[in-house]
């Protein structure tokens, strides 16, 4: 028995072995339909311009049955057929897309959505408004099939909420998750022309969700002038790159650049920060002592991150309660200790506290920032030195004060481990 487990074991190790080094990264081959022969489907072609209504009818139930090869041969026969012929042509192409739709032969259905733009040039005044209704109609089932291709290749899919419309079976619409973003990392098991499964699944959505986002996370081999080509053929869609690490937070302003006033407006449940406890209305200021004005600066400060460090945070909240600690002036500036942070731009924030002097002695930390001196509102540290000029040694000065919290954060991945 144990030399028969022996040989076994051997026997799957050579097994093993013999598999190419990326075999597990590599996808299985799609599912194959049967495909009508040429000769059969060339005759069925024929019929379709038949007068016999019952050869009509046989030819398009005949070459129904057909799949990709059976869409890309009728081409030819929408540039040549008569109008009833071409109306005859389309409907068994939406039969065929329909039918591998429904058995999620996801990559054939791309191709036979590429031929049906193809067939629709062909005579767009006649075929192109039944096919966008066909489209209108089952676009949801397209995302789908996108969406399933996508996660298949690693992508990660995020989904916003917004209202549809279905003709014919509800004009008010219905609420409906909806495509938002897309992200794709270095786990990425496709290749570019599989980025063409993210222009179906990002097509219908502009008029509902508003503005979506392909986002590149940092390691993908996917250049980002691919997917900002791909994009510029998309209504409302955009493109973006980011670093391995997630925080799972948005800001409310339209512009990362815009310098002052900047916070949390949501915080995505489950992620890294809400996690942490982070809630929206809160101001990340510093990122392991490195200043955070924007939040570009917040989402360039992750860059040296993997999903999994864990990092402290520095937070500001409008809620905590200012207090007030009162000061006497020393003898030489330097013992009253306070350092005002020159980099950051939106209050005076504290960067350092000198270790036996009288703000030390006062409990001052870099964990506060200072909202007023005599009640004289301080915004930076130019203004601190300012309104700090003005006194004298022995002067008694009131310090209104706010503290932050630091936070350590676990931080967690876009796509692949920790996300």
């Amino acid at each position: 028995m144990i030399r028969f487990l022996i040989c076994l074991l051997s026997g799957m190790l050579i097994c093993f072995s013999c598999l190419p080094a990326n075999s597990q990264t590599r996808l299985p081959t799609a599912p194959q339909l049967p495909e009508l022969g040429e000769a059969l489907r060339t005759r069925a072609l024929l019929d379709l311009e038949s007068d016999d209504y019952f050869t009509r009818k046989t030819a398009q139930q005949l070459l129904s049955q057909g799949s990709v090869e059976t869409v890309t041969s009728m081409l030819t026969f929408f540039k040549k057929a008569t109008t009833e012929g071409k109306i005859r042509g389309l409907q068994v192409v939406e039969q065929i897309h329909l039918k591998l739709l429904r058995q999620q032969m996801d990559e054939q259905s791309l191709v036979v959505s590429e031929t049906i733009d193809e067939i629709r040039l062909t005579d767009n005044d006649l075929l192109g408004h039944r096919l966008d209704e066909f489209n209108a109609i089952h676009y949801s089932q397209f995302e789908r099939s996108a969406a399933r291709a996508l996660t298949r290749l690693n992508a990660v899919i995020e989904y916003g909420t917004g209202n549809r419309k279905y003709p014919g079976i509800n004009s008010g619409g219905f609420t409906v998750e909806i495509p938002q973003n897309i992200f794709i990392g270095s786990n990425w098991l496709g290749s570019n022309d599989d980025l063409r499964h993210i222009a179906v699944l990002l097509k219908y959505g502009a008029s509902v969700v508003g503005p979506r986002v392909v986002y590149r996370i940092k390691g993908c081999p996917v250049p980002l002038s691919y997917l900002q080509d791909l994009a510029a053929g998309l209504s409302g869609v955009g493109t973006g790159e980011r670093s391995r690490a997630r925080l799972g937070i948005s800001s409310g302003r339209s512009s990362f650049q815009t310098p002052k006033g900047w916070t949390i407006s949501s915080v995505l449940p489950g992620s890294a920060m809400a996690l942490a406890g982070i809630q929206p209305g809160e101001t990340v200021v510093r990122t392991e002592s490195k200043v955070i004005n924007t939040f570009d600066d917040l989402v360039k400060s992750l860059d040296p991150y993997e999903p999994g460090d864990r990092v402290n945070f520095d937070i500001f909240s409008n809620n905590r309660p200012a207090r007030d600690i009162e000061l006497t002036i020393p003898k030489k500036p330097e013992e009253l200790g306070i350092e005002i942070d020159e980099k950051f731009e939106n209050f005076a924030l504290i960067k350092s506290i000198k270790k036996d002097s009288v703000a030390a002695k006062a409990e001052l930390s870099d964990l506060y920032c200072i909202d007023r001196i005599n009640d004289i509102p301080i915004f930076n540290a130019t203004r601190f030195q300012l309104v700090m000029s003005e006194f004298s040694p022995g002067d008694k000065i009131k310090l209104t004060v706010r503290s932050l919290r630091r936070v350590p954060v676990r931080l967690r991945g876009w796509v692949g481990a920790y996300r």
